[in-house]
């Protein structure tokens, strides 16, 4: 019998909803033998609490096992919250993440695990017998797989990838993703964008967008991308404004005020 050749090139497969939705983030990449994730998010787009819970609870289209490591590129659940079901489902790879994102990327899993156990106890009143996504168990484990990685510095996962995070501007410490794959003796580089600040606003809690340049292959998140979402500097006061109203009409009610 002939031997089975080598996998080889590399492919980039877009295995979330964020081809199709606003929210669901997870590419799957793979390189000669190997195969990673970049992000692996929550989709948050579904009518309801059963839609939301089948197109998560979904199967992936590849074995978890195989997956090598995990980039997460900033804290939001749509590109990071599915994590706890790839390590339920057989994951023991690397995460690697931004320096300064474990904190808050451990209070995210753990208060998305609490929304999924209390959606599948509402399913189970609905009358379907469903078990949560994913449980606490399930989040430290992810949470133990965590790894910090420099912003600004080149970081070699092995002989055939490297990364690096360059600040995106988007939320704290939130990063877009510079990639060198090698296979054959051919390094070709991958830009991922994750998402983006807008470069058009003053950066007051946010590290400033750093740019990148050229790139064999460019993966864009495109949410930001709408013109008439466009935001001028001076749109910052009327911001200001409208949350002075609301603070100040929800105290004259007698009501509380939470800013997270």
């Amino acid at each position: 019998m002939a031997k089975k050749k080598p996998k080889t090139g590399i492919k980039v497969s877009f295995v979330g909803t964020n081809a199709t939705e606003v929210t669901g983030s997870t590419t799957h990449v793979s390189c000669g033998e190997h195969q990673f994730l970049i992000e692996c998010g929550l989709n948050q787009s579904a009518k309801s609490i059963l839609e939301s819970y089948r197109i998560n609870n979904h199967k992936f289209d590849f074995k978890a096992k195989d997956i090598e490591f995990t980039i997460i590129c900033h804290n939001h659940a749509d590109h990071l919250c599915l994590l706890p079901l790839l390590v339920k489902r057989g994951f023991t790879g690397k995460v690697y993440m931004p320096e300064m994102n474990y904190g808050l990327a451990k209070i995210l899993l753990e208060d998305c695990c609490y929304i999924l156990e209390k959606d599948a106890e509402a399913l189970k009143r609905q009358g379907h017998d469903l078990e949560p996504i994913y449980n606490a168990d399930d989040v430290k484990a992810a949470l133990e797989l965590i790894e910090e990685i420099p912003f600004g510095e080149e970081y070699v996962i092995d002989d055939y990838i490297k990364i690096k995070f360059v600040h995106s501007g988007h939320i704290t410490n939130s990063a877009h993703m510079e990639m060198w794959l090698t296979e054959n003796n051919v390094t070709k580089k991958i830009y991922y964008t994750s998402d983006l600040g807008n470069t058009n606003v003053p950066s007051y809690y946010v590290h400033e967008f750093e740019p990148v340049s050229k790139a064999n292959l460019v993966i864009a998140e495109s949410t930001y991308c709408n013109p008439l979402r466009q935001v001028k500097p001076g749109d910052r006061e009327k911001d200001l404004e409208k949350i002075r109203c609301v603070v100040e009409q929800t105290i004259e009610k007698k009501g509380k005020v939470l800013i997270p």
